[in-house]
């Protein structure tokens, strides 16, 4: 069995408040992205995780992939089995790649030996390993609340546009990320796609600009090409840009990464 897991970007990001469990109240609206990692899943002898591409940081058994089945495996049995994991959604982007992989194991387990889990109940274990793991259950465009769990229907749709990715190969960690956050929220930026109006800011940006000017310059150049809207993604270091046509691409070419997509 072979599952393929999605990016996401971020659109606006404000840091509302620090809960008493420790984490912050959110706004923002996540928005999948056709940038997919791969899960392969056999049964086997006995567990065996590899990876490949994008390799994080951490021991094995701390992959959130491997951390999902752990998880599920406290509720039920399932048999041992092989995992390898390969990744082309680069780490500490703010794209979502780990927790969509842990979403993804969380599903694909579901159905491979149909444990009928529902979809809600899904979400809710999806939680325990990550804020933003629920949103890769249904995987469908959301404003989110709270801890970035809470879902609320949006209109916006990005169709007809191009979405560019860059990430300069900087790695922000999201616990970095909150530890570094200054308070003072910027005004509003009110972005309008497709008639659908959003405050565009995210709060993380002024601090993360100021300590890597590469991400600050980022943003200007793709403004500079033509964005209609241009922003940090979450809490990580990729810069992505909407634009009404297809952007002259010489300003990325030597960058460590990017994709262009037409939605």
């Amino acid at each position: 069995m072979i599952v393929f897991s999605n990016a996401k970007i971020n659109l606006g990001l404000r840091v509302l408040s620090k809960r008493s469990d420790g984490f912050h109240n959110i706004e923002t609206i996540y928005y999948p992205i056709p940038i997919y990692d791969s899960i392969e899943i056999k049964e086997s002898d006995t567990d065996i995780f590899t990876q490949s591409g994008f390799i994080p940081d951490v021991c094995p058994e701390q992959n959130l992939v491997m951390l999902a089945l752990s998880l599920l495996r406290r509720k039920f049995q399932i048999p041992q089995l092989r995992i390898h994991l390969h990744k082309e959604i680069p780490i500490g982007a703010g794209l979502g790649g780990g927790s969509s992989n842990a979403a993804y194991m969380l599903k694909a387990i579901n159905n491979k030996f149909r444990l009928n889990i529902d979809l809600a109940v899904l979400a809710n274990l999806a939680l325990e390993l990550g804020s933003d793991v629920p949103f890769f259950i249904e995987n469908l465009p959301v404003r989110a609340l709270e801890r970035g769990n809470v879902f609320r229907e949006t209109e916006l749709q990005l169709s007809n546009y191009y979405v560019l990715i860059v990430y300069p190969a900087i790695f922000i960690s999201t616990r970095l990320a909150f530890y570094g956050l200054k308070q003072k929220k910027g005004n509003p930026e009110i972005i309008t796609l497709n008639g659908f109006s959003f405050d565009g800011v995210n709060d993380f940006e002024t601090s993360f600009f100021h300590k890597f000017p590469l991400l600050n310059r980022l943003k200007y150049d793709m403004y500079l090409h033509g964005a209609r809207y241009a922003s940090m993604s979450g809490s990580g270091s990729s810069i992505f840009g909407i634009f009404d046509k297809k952007p002259n691409l010489s300003f990325v070419k030597n960058c460590f990464y990017w994709r262009l997509i037409k939605f």
